[in-house]
């Protein structure tokens, strides 16, 4: 109870017992103690999910809809599971502690960004260029000798434009806020208008899009490693463009049709890889080693129409897909988009060095960089549409077929060939100077 008053005057509550534990509850950090959650171990987790599924096939009071989906689940979390008691029985016979955990692309949060290499965790916001002047001056391969603003400035005049501006401005007026789908409505028109202008008019240009492409799944999960943590992830991008000009040609349309079966990010390597040895045979009659498919690949995560005030905090999703799809491409760096389809933000995930696995202690940084969000009123009259589009569509046109490194330069001027020097406190640094003081012991002897 709060202490009464007497004749107006707060009285002071009376100090506690020392033989007696105050009943109040103690806001001091020293005093209050929690006890550590349990940690089940992978092993048991597996075992307790196999008896699950026993029981499972057993029960004939489940529908077959119910069942399947369970089933479907089921096999998810066993995938999962196997993994991880994999990690740590290869850390058992290493000797080494493991601190092993398992997350979807959706649960993961500001807090989890450490755990999977990001040092800084939330991106960094860069508005180091003049942007306008940068898209008066860069031109892209497949229309050059137009810079990127006159090629926005025709797209955002052409009559396909047009269309998709009504149609915009009428799920503006017409659909609800709160589904995620109704953003997805408005980011389908800005990103196939695109691809449309593109395929018609970029001649050797080949941008394909894939919606909830799987980047992790049960059939092909990621392990990501830094320092003592293996984090297990799985989810799915909603929307990934991939530019395969360098892979093949429009005309091509049996090859194409293959790559649009495929489903998750490491059947699309594989289909490519497989087309582009094949070529390089044709071309030189011998067999290439190592991965000769090179593609630009930009994820794209949507959000409800209700984040654009607060939609930086939605990025650390976005960044792990970019993360992930940066791992398993084998790449540096990544560009990503996060979009409530009225606003965009345009980022990009890099690592100085490849991703090293299953090495304990090793610090796989990753760092992640954006720009300030770009808005599109989508209620706004033709005219102030126009001039929003034509501020949008160089920022999309650069992400989907700009060099990464080159945009990872032009925008953020971070250069991948020049990595910084480690602080004076991080383990990096300790690592270093720890050899070279056993260089030193050495020489010294």
């Amino acid at each position: 109870m709060p202490p009464k008053k007497a004749n107006g005057k707060p009285v002071a509550p009376a100090a506690p017992s020392p033989d007696m534990p105050s009943s109040e509850p103690s806001n001091s950090a020293s005093t209050e103690t929690k006890e550590p959650k349990p940690k089940i171990s992978a092993k048991k987790l597996l075992i307790a999910l196999q008896e699950i599924e026993l029981q499972m096939k057993d029960n004939s009071s489940l529908e077959s809809s119910a069942f399947e989906k369970l089933k479907e689940g089921m096999t998810e979390a066993l995938t999962a599971a196997k993994v991880l008691s994999n990690l740590e029985t290869d850390a058992e016979k290493l000797n080494k502690e493991w601190d092993i955990a398992g997350f979807a692309f959706s649960d993961i949060t500001s807090s989890t960004l450490k755990r999977l290499g990001f040092p800084e965790g939330l991106p960094t916001v860069k508005n180091c260029v003049d942007l306008p002047k940068l898209f008066s001056e860069w031109t892209l391969a497949p229309f050059d000798p137009d810079t990127i603003e006159n090629v926005a400035t025709k797209i955002a005049d052409s009559d396909t434009v047009k269309h998709m501006k009504w149609i915009v401005g009428h799920i503006g007026r017409a659909c609800g806020v709160i589904p995620e789908a109704t953003a997805r409505m408005i980011i389908d028109q800005l990103l196939l208008v695109i691809l449309v202008y593109l395929w018609e008019r970029g001649k050797k240009t080949v941008l394909l899009l894939f919606t909830e492409l799987w980047i992790a799944s049960d059939k092909f999960p990621l392990i990501i490693y830094h320092d003592s943590h293996a984090t297990l992830v799985t989810g799915l991008a909603d929307y990934t463009i991939m530019d395969v000009s360098s892979i093949l040609q429009k005309t091509d349309s049996q090859s194409l049709q293959s790559i649009l079966k495929v489903g998750s990010l490491a059947e699309f390597l594989n289909v490519t890889e497989q087309m582009s040895r094949k070529a390089s045979r044709a071309r030189s009659g011998r067999t290439a080693h190592g991965r000769t498919a090179q593609c630009h690949v930009v994820v794209v995560e949507a959000k409800n129409l209700l984040h654009k005030g607060d939609l930086k905090k939605s990025s650390p999703q976005v960044m792990i897909q970019a993360q992930a799809t940066m791992i398993q491409t084998d790449s540096l760096c990544v560009p990503w988009c996060l979009t409530t389809g009225t606003s965009w933000i345009f980022g990009v995930v890099y690592s100085y060095e490849s991703h090293c696995k299953g090495q304990h202690g090793a610090l796989n940084n990753t760092y992640a960089v954006m720009l300030d969000p770009v808005d599109l009123d989508i209620q706004a009259d033709d005219e102030n549409m126009t001039d929003s589009l034509k501020k949008l569509i160089p920022l999309l046109l650069s992400w989907m077929l700009m060099d990464t490194k080159t945009l990872l330069w032009e925008f953020f001027r971070v250069d991948l060939d020049k990595k910084p020097k480690a602080p004076a406190n991080s383990k990096e640094s300790e690592g270093v100077n720890s050899i070279s003081a056993g260089i030193s012991r050495l020489q010294a002897s």
